[in-house]
């Protein structure tokens, strides 16, 4: 099939006005009847209203926030358990070591022999 060539008819009249208009309103964002100026923006961040009896500690205003040249507050670590001193129980060997066997002694090094003195060939000079 050809591929069409001939351009769309213009819109003439009424129907060129009321495409006009219909640009010319503000764009709705769809499912909701608020315009694109209403929306929340990325940003600029509601503020955060914590619901009653949750403490939620807030910076004062105009202090400098956290950024990666001023980390914010660090999560304690929890303290150490306390270890308990046991004495050892008398009916309980105590541990052995490992049987092994003996060490052994290193290998020997063999030097390499010296390769014997060889008279270079007569044609190299």
């Amino acid at each position: 099939m050809a591929a069409r060539t001939t351009p769309l008819p213009l819109l003439r009249g009424a129907a060129a006005a009321a495409a006009a208009r219909s640009c010319l309103h503000r764009p709705q964002v769809p499912g909701t009847d608020r315009s694109l100026e209403e929306l929340p923006s990325i940003d600029t961040p509601p503020e955060f209203e914590a619901p009653p009896g949750l403490d939620v500690p807030m910076p004062p205003p105009g202090a400098p926030t956290p950024g990666p040249e001023q980390p914010g507050p660090s999560i304690p670590s929890p303290p150490m358990p306390e270890v308990p001193d046991v004495p050892r129980n008398p009916d309980v060997p105590p541990p052995k070591p490992p049987e092994l066997d003996p060490p052994r002694p290193p290998p020997e090094v063999v030097p390499e022999p010296t390769p014997p003195d060889v008279e270079p060939p007569t044609f190299i000079v």
